[in-house]
């Protein structure tokens, strides 16, 4: 048995029924930090008076999920294990960016076009935003698209041998990442949001 709820709807239901449901099975709580501390309180009584086995995975943010331990202390000790997934750094992303080109046959020149990315994911993070690597697939993918369009540029690069690396893929040049559309696109939703 599989059940997945938010910690909010979780503060609205029949934790009794809801636990005989997933009786030797998996609850799953996303938003857990929503949860209130009579929700909470329950749980751990539930918990005591379980015949059956039940895992439990409670999942937030850190922040939040510290705020939900803080909240009620006593439920940190019917959990074995927690696991925080921590943001990538920058560096990460790019080499994470690099192995994908790769992947895609493509390569990112080690020079002006890596510091152009680190410039971009850092302008991304402004605010606190966090950059994942589905949104690092999106800035190569636009990158590829633009060294796609045979322009002056790339026929002088040619010419010059220095369209393609040893392996004969393209090389993705500072060029052809468009950073200028991602961050207007970032502040349009700002804007649009606030």
């Amino acid at each position: 048995h599989f059940a997945r709820i938010s910690g909010e709807k979780m503060n609205h239901r029949n934790l009794q029924m809801m636990f005989d449901k997933v009786s030797n099975g998996v609850l799953m709580v996303s938003e857990a930090g929503d949860m209130n501390r009579d929700t909470l309180e329950n749980i751990v009584k539930m918990l005591e008076s379980m015949q059956s086995g039940l895992v439990i995975i409670l999942m937030d943010r850190k922040k939040r999920m510290d705020a939900l331990m803080k909240k009620f202390p006593p439920i940190e000790g019917y959990f074995s294990s927690r696991v925080d997934i921590t943001q990538m750094n920058n560096d990460a992303l790019v080499a994470y960016a690099k192995q994908y080109s790769v992947r895609r046959e493509y390569v990112i020149d080690e020079t002006r076009a890596v510091l152009a990315l680190h410039k971009l994911i850092s302008a991304m993070q402004a605010g606190g935003r966090v950059v994942t690597k589905v949104q690092v697939e999106e800035f190569v993918d636009h990158a590829i698209e633009r060294a796609k369009h045979f322009s002056f540029s790339a026929y002088g690069r040619l010419l010059m041998g220095r369209l393609y690396d040893k392996e004969d893929r393209i090389i993705l040049t500072e060029r052809d990442f468009d950073f200028d559309r991602y961050i207007r696109r970032r502040d349009t939703e700002d804007d649009e949001r606030g």
